[in-house]
């Protein structure tokens, strides 16, 4: 097969190294849309690495599909050009996904159009469906009065019924184009069906996951085995981190300082289990500095309790970071539609405990591989239950973590490319 994706991002945890999985049996290109303030018919520059051909385009950012003549020409040329069999769209906000899929149906070749919802950006503007303090209902497109609405519509003289109701046109007519609409959770997919009507087409895929230290997940099962049978286990898992005589649980957390991935409540949490003994690790990755991350970062730095782990690479997350925590954190604000940490957690049989977002908890089974919280409260009776009962979870098995490997989502990415899967399909 010939292949093109396009997308804003090169490097993502999951189809990055899809991609170069493609690449060793298939010809596979990849545009690059640079987001900037305006569009260039330029194809700024192209050049190849590992196997995988990649060309460069600078666009406006657009957040609502907005029509773009130039771009979809150019795209035009370059799909005529290339003559693909399957399309990809690695849909981020910002990205016109309307653009290219008009741009492949002017090219007139019969490609495969392929969209990866890796965000919500198809039906809302911030990609995020959350605003001002909640999740939306999103029960409509008419219905959504968010402040991202509302300045856009101003800002094109229309009410924001009107703007709403071009959305939701411009959805269908994106979703119409589309061979298949790839969501990343069962609750983004029902959304969409909501919002656009569609669901013919739609196939839920969650991402998989793979690292080089394969070797090492299975030291930890053993670890947790160990320990189980009252041996102590040391080294991986539940490390013998001994304080005062006895063990000192550790959890943790691993991302950004973006205000909806939801740190303030692990910190608010932790205040009330002070006076137990116990540690989180952080690793946090970089982000733009200003005076909320700053204060944020300090308060996260000062606090006793807490280790911050810098530089923590894919390539030396397990030594970094899993092998020293016993439970990972996810707070997230929004219904994140991946994410990664639960996937890697899950990959080193790291039971979780999540904030109750369904696009989260349906990837888990509570009770057997981690536990649910609704705010700050009641994180931290999560936390003070562990620490006071030495809660171990029976979670030493594999199938007690159900996690793809790069291979096994990319597998199953060419039988959708191929039209070998009948829609719908959940392929979770």
């Amino acid at each position: 097969m010939r292949i093109v994706h396009v997308s804003t991002l090169k490097s993502h945890p999951c189809f990055s190294r899809t991609v170069l999985l493609q690449a060793r049996t298939h010809e596979v290109f990849f545009i690059k849309l640079n987001l900037c303030g305006s569009f260039s018919q330029k194809t700024d520059a192209v050049d190849q690495k590992n196997g995988v051909t990649y060309m460069y385009l600078n666009v406006r950012e657009d957040r609502d599909f907005a029509a773009n003549p130039g771009l979809e020409e150019k795209l035009s040329q370059i799909f005529r050009r290339l003559k693909p069999d399957v399309i990809h769209v690695q849909l981020f906000s910002g990205l016109n996904a309307l653009s290219v899929l008009r741009a492949a149906g002017a090219a007139g070749i019969p490609s495969r159009k392929i969209i990866t919802l890796h965000d919500h950006s198809l039906f809302c503007l911030s990609g995020t469906v959350f605003d001002q303090g909640g999740v939306c209902l999103l029960r409509s497109f008419e219905e959504c009065a968010c402040s991202s609405c509302l300045s856009v519509a101003q800002r094109k003289g229309l009410s924001v019924f009107e703007y709403n109701r071009l959305r939701k046109k411009r959805c269908q007519e994106m979703a119409a184009l589309a061979d298949v609409i790839i969501c990343c959770s069962i609750w983004q997919r029902d959304v969409l069906a909501r919002l656009s009507g569609e669901r013919e087409k739609t196939a839920v895929l969650y991402y998989g996951v793979e690292f080089s230290g394969k070797k090492q997940g299975a030291v930890l099962g053993r670890a947790w085995e160990k320990f189980f049978r009252g041996l102590a286990g040391v080294g991986s898992g539940w490390q013998q981190r001994v304080e005062d005589g006895f063990f000192l649980p550790s959890f943790g957390y691993l991302g950004s300082l973006w205000g909806l991935k939801g740190i303030e409540t692990i910190l608010d949490a932790a205040e009330q289990i002070r006076p137990f003994k116990f540690r989180i690790v952080m690793g946090i990755t970089s982000g733009p500095s200003g005076s909320g991350n700053d204060a944020l970062l300090k308060r996260i730095t000062d606090h006793p309790r807490i280790r911050v782990v810098k530089d923590v690479g894919r390539e030396d997350l397990y030594a970094k970071f899993f092998s020293q925590i016993d439970y990972m954190i996810i707070p997230s604000v929004w219904q994140e539609t991946d994410p990664m940490t639960l996937f890697e957690a899950f990959f080193y049989k790291v039971p979780v405990i999540l904030a109750d977002r369904s696009s989260m908890t349906e990837k888990t089974t509570p009770g057997i591989n981690a536990f649910v919280f609704e705010d700050a409260a009641s994180l931290a009776e999560i936390l003070r239950s562990i620490l006071e009962n030495r809660i171990l979870k029976p979670v030493r098995r594999r199938k007690n973590f159900p996690v793809k490997t790069s291979k096994e989502y990319t597998r199953i990415l060419e039988n959708l490319y191929q039209g070998e899967s009948d829609l719908p399909v959940e392929i979770c």
